[in-house]
């Protein structure tokens, strides 16, 4: 049965799962339910506030960024290394077997780092914006084109 990470839930949703879940059948839930809605009241966060310590692009510390980028970078290092392996089994075996001309191996080869890279560089993304970074948590807001970004909200 799947766990939920209650870090993961907005103080709104954490509110729903306590009105909704059975204390008796599921204990050890009940309680992180209740600790995580006890650390959220202790460092402010309010539920008619759904943009508490939201940042905006210009507000986020350096050092954030840098974690960010760290952990990012070296993500990406590892895929394409693995990558790189692979196109060179592939291009070995076809050395070896003459299955694809030069000019479709190579077109085969663009075609599928294109494709890799901009797959495994979001996945890889999204595992970097959904981590922790000392206090902070990112958090991916999509906002309407009627709803403009906090920084200028904050500036009407």
């Amino acid at each position: 049965m799947h766990e939920p990470d209650y870090t993961d839930y907005s103080l709104n949703q954490l509110h729903d799962c306590l009105e909704h879940i059975n204390p008796d059948k599921y204990p050890l839930r009940f309680a992180q339910l209740q600790q995580e809605m006890e650390l959220r009241s202790e460092s402010g966060e309010s539920r008619n506030d759904p943009v508490f310590n939201e940042l905006a692009a210009v507000d986020v510390p350096i050092p954030l960024g840098f974690w960010a980028l760290y952990a990012f970078s070296w993500r990406f290092a590892v895929a394409a290394g693995i990558y790189a392996l692979l196109i060179f089994g592939v291009t070995l075996l076809n050395d070896v077997l003459h299955l694809f001309s030069p000019a479709v191996l190579l077109a085969l080869e663009i075609f599928s780092a294109v494709l890799f890279f901009s797959i495994s560089g979001t996945i890889i993304m999204m595992q970097v914006l959904s981590k922790r970074y000392r206090d902070y948590r990112i958090r991916i807001i999509r906002l309407h084109k009627n709803n403009p970004p906090l920084h200028k909200r904050s500036a009407q």
